[in-house]
């Protein structure tokens, strides 16, 4: 067993059920065990969704490829994937939006949101891969193990001359 699946659970109720003791942004912009983790200290250095290279986006990009992928292997089970997102959605929202400045009314551009919004993303991700039966993917495994350590996994560091993603940039 990997480390990151103990943070897991072994089974979509025992995922669910530690949403709310996952300690949400509690560390961000604190150090970290490894000093070469590519890190941001503020929300002020996050570079946006606009970011010139993409890497930024390309965290976005991968959540909704495997959203969509998901939808397509599954259309008989839309309506139970359609509700268990909402929800995990739920849970994350109401767990972590009183841990940071969260503005319900922002936009992409505000980090803590988005921060939020991409926890949301990821654990609705996990949770529709356990019920499928599929297999957790290491990047995504590696984004959930930063919401459980308190951090928040804010893009790639950056992408490769063959536009793929490079270590995740912490917070």
């Amino acid at each position: 067993m990997k480390d990151w699946q103990m943070l897991l659970g072994h089974t979509l109720d025992e995922f669910l059920a530690r949403l709310p003791a996952i300690p949400w942004f509690a560390h961000v912009g604190q150090p970290v065990a490894d000093p070469d983790i590519p890190r941001i200290w503020d929300w002020d250095e996050w570079a946006g969704p606009e970011e010139e290279t993409g890497r930024i986006m390309a965290l976005s990009l991968w959540h909704q490829d495997r959203h969509d992928a998901l939808l397509a292997a599954h259309p008989a089970r839309e309506a139970e994937l359609a509700a268990l997102w909402e929800r995990v959605a739920e849970a994350v929202l109401s767990a972590a939006q009183n841990k940071l400045p969260y503005d319900p009314d922002a936009d992409s551009w505000h980090a803590p949101t988005l921060a939020v919004w991409q926890a949301q993303w990821t654990a609705g991700l996990i949770a529709w891969l356990m019920v499928c039966g599929e297999p957790i993917p290491d990047d995504l495994a590696r984004q959930w193990a930063w919401y459980a350590r308190g951090h928040w996994p804010c893009g790639y560091a950056y992408l490769t001359a063959n536009e793929e993603p490079g270590p995740l940039q912490i917070y």
